[in-house]
This record gives structure tokens, C-alpha cells and sequence, in this order.
């Protein structure tokens, strides 16, 4: 089960089992004004693993434990 990352609705998805990250099919606008389709992946499944989050052109640097804490509330213990 996921969870949309909150500020990220529609972009990234963070698993119940609080151990992975992925991003979600869309369209996208590139450099050129042109329409491409994004295929969703599967980002992270380690908890310290750096995963990139972009939103109308703003980048921001997370780990997963960082997104899962953002997302349901909860640290993962060490």
C-alpha cells in the first residue's frame, strides 16, 4: 500500500511498509514546450538512499527515513 508524499500529491508515493519511495507516471512540459509522458519508478528502498523530489522546477534532497517521517509521522527506529 502507498501513500502520496504530502506537497508531492501526484508526483511521489512512499510505501506503508515504511521502507521504499516512488515516483508516479505523468506528463510533463520539456525545455522545448513539448509533451512527454514520465514513467513512474521505483526511487529508494534503503532508508538512508538519497532520493531528488521536483515540483515545478524546485528540486529538494531527502533520504526515505526523511519522506517517511513527512509522509505517516513516524521515524523509523535505528
Amino acid at each position: 500500500m502507498w501513500m502520496a508524499v504530502p506537497g508531492y500529491e501526484g508526483h511521489y508515493e512512499a510505501s506503508r511498509e515504511l521502507t521504499a519511495v516512488r515516483s508516479l507516471d505523468r506528463i510533463i512540459v520539456d525545455k522545448n514546450g513539448q509533451y512527454r509522458k514520465l514513467r513512474g519508478r521505483f526511487m529508494a528502498g534503503n532508508r538512508y538512499d538519497r532520493v531528488i523530489l521536483s515540483r515545478n522546477g524546485v528540486q529538494k534532497i531527502c533520504t526515505v527515513d526523511e519522506i517517511i517521517e513527512m509522509t505517516f509521522g513516524v521515524q523509523i527506529p535505528a
